[in-house]
């Protein structure tokens, strides 16, 4: 702890480390998050107090169950970190409240959501994230500042407006919203008064702002907000579900990612016969998968797959080189072909987590063997090769 003193020598509290928690706070740093990682599934959200950073508990207008957890979409969704099971609003009138302190009144704050829309919600009301500032009192009027939602006025696409009347769409994306899960990001600039918002971006790095899926700017407006507030919508039929809500000072913040996989399998062996190789290992990692590379050359000639590109499986060594996908649960390969009896093979394997354009590989220190052929088929090959040689005397 710092000590000062002014110049009477009385002591003085220092508030740096208040003054550094501001600043984390402003300039990097989840703010708040809720994952819905409730046990009581199917029951209401109403005093709901799970998560982090929130300064109140969930307030449901249509308690007890207008709101209510569920297990639809809390599975791994490209390689964004997600827990727990997932909430659904139903299509009426109803909404739900939670607060956290300070408000956020300027600078730049990002929010990210699972959200999967209903298909049978039709036109009317506006379904998703109004976020707010507190007006009276907790239960009382709040002014919503901005929206992340739809479907008004179109029910096949996510929407982003400021209030009152500054709206914009995704016109781009349309029945393909409806009915599937999607990665809902927003980038609020509150010094500027700008709105951004993505669909299903890569979490590998920071999306620029030209390619927004769409964009709204109000300039003057105060958009500053302390407040969740999910709206089913006012829509007839259908839910409207929602999981892993994040708010943050960065991308980053918003969108946590699950990295490479920090240990590789161990016990990594190879066998050679005349028309097979069996490749075995210990599980000893959470990977999400494996992909095996393999050479008839030597080591240095399997060259290392690349963060965020995906390999395509290719098994014949014809071609000199091969590399195969595997899940996390197999233990085993021995589907090689174009495989030659007296030729030595190289092996490497490497742990993977993600899928596509969010894979990301353990690429040090990784487990390789050497396949030579059986010494007896060596030998069997020696004697084919000396038999035009002998004659009968």
């Amino acid at each position: 702890m710092f000590h000062l003193y002014d110049c009477t020598g009385k002591h003085v509290l220092v508030l740096a480390l208040v003054l550094c928690l501001m600043a984390a706070r402003l300039f990097g740093e989840l703010i708040v998050y809720e994952g819905f990682n409730y046990l009581e599934v199917y029951q209401g959200l109403n005093g709901k107090n799970g998560g982090s950073g929130w300064s109140t508990s969930w307030y449901d207008s249509g308690s007890p169950k207008g709101f209510t957890l569920t297990n639809v979409i809390n599975q791994i969704y490209g390689n964004l970190t997600t827990s727990g099971n997932s909430a659904s609003a139903s299509a009426g009138a109803a909404y739900a409240n939670r607060s956290f302190t300070p408000a956020i009144t300027d600078g730049v704050a990002w929010i990210s959501f699972l959200g999967e829309r209903d298909p049978s919600i039709t036109y009317g009301g506006y379904p998703g994230f109004a976020f707010s500032h507190y007006y009276l009192n907790y239960t009382g009027d709040l002014s919503n500042k901005f929206w992340i939602g739809g479907p008004n006025p179109s029910a096949s696409a996510w929407s982003l407006r400021f209030n009152p009347n500054q709206q914009t769409h995704t016109n781009a994306l349309t029945s393909a919203l409806v009915g599937a899960r999607r990665f809902v990001v927003a980038r609020i600039d509150l010094t500027q008064t700008m709105a951004h918002l993505w669909i299903d971006p890569s979490t590998v790095s920071e999306p620029s702002l030209s390619t927004a899926n769409a964009s709204v700017t109000n300039t003057g407006y105060n958009a500053s907000f302390d407040t969740v507030r999910w709206y089913g919508g006012n829509s007839t039929g259908g839910r409207l579900f929602a999981d892993e809500l994040r708010i943050g000072r960065t991308y980053a913040d918003v969108t946590p990612r699950t990295t490479a996989p920090s240990a590789h399998v161990t016990d990594f062996f190879g066998t050679h016969d005349a028309d097979k190789i069996l490749l075995g290992w210990a599980l000893t990692t959470t990977a999400q998968g494996y992909l095996i590379k393999g050479s008839d050359i030597s080591f240095a000639a399997i060259t290392a797959p690349v963060n965020a590109t995906p390999e395509t499986d290719q098994i014949d060594f014809s071609t000199g080189a091969v590399r195969k996908n595997l899940p996390s649960t197999d233990e085993s390969f021995s589907g090689w072909s174009g495989l030659s009896g007296a030729t030595h093979y190289y092996f490497k394997i490497y742990p993977y987590n993600n899928t596509g354009a969010d894979i990301l590989y353990n690429t040090s220190s990784v487990p390789q063997v050497e396949v030579a052929p059986e010494p007896g088929l060596a030998c069997v090959a020696a004697l084919l090769l000396l038999l035009p040689r002998l004659r009968c005397t």
